[in-house]
């Protein structure tokens, strides 16, 4: 089974070279643009991992990671 990983970034540039070098590693990489399409995401699918941009323009990147280790 090919490991999924949901990437949260507003940089569209540096989201799709990160998500290329990913998928070439094997990787299912699915991104988002937003913590609320991060949110989403999260809510109706489930992933092996998480890389995610702390500044985003609806919130802290951080406070999302706390979330989910709660």
């Amino acid at each position: 089974m090919t490991p999924r990983l949901l990437l949260i970034d507003d940089d569209a540039r540096l989201t799709a070279m990160l998500g290329d070098y990913l998928r070439a590693a094997g990787l299912n990489v699915q991104a988002a643009a937003n913590l609320a399409e991060g949110r989403s995401l999260i809510a109706a699918q489930s992933f092996d991992a998480l890389v995610l941009d702390l500044m985003l323009p609806d919130g802290d990147g951080l406070d999302l990671c706390r979330a989910l280790r709660a």
